[in-house]
């Protein structure tokens, strides 16, 4: 099984007149339609679709990580 953890900023998803909660579900949402597949890809998307102005300063990174059986 692979996952994909992005880790971002609150520049990604803390807005002044949203709830961070709101925020953190489309965050999710997000990353389930996009795939695990390419990180890369996952950013540029994420990016595009939580900040398509760029008006903040945002810090964010995706991981793959491959289940390892015991």
């Amino acid at each position: 099984m692979i996952t994909l953890r992005p880790l971002v900023t609150d520049g990604l998803v803390g807005h002044r007149h949203e709830d961070l909660e709101h925020s953190l579900s489309a965050l999710a949402g997000l990353v389930g339609e996009v795939g695990a597949a390419d990180p890369e890809g996952v950013c540029a998307k994420l990016l595009d679709r939580l900040l398509p102005d760029g008006s903040d300063d945002v810090a964010l990174m995706a991981v793959r990580v491959n289940a390892v059986s015991p």
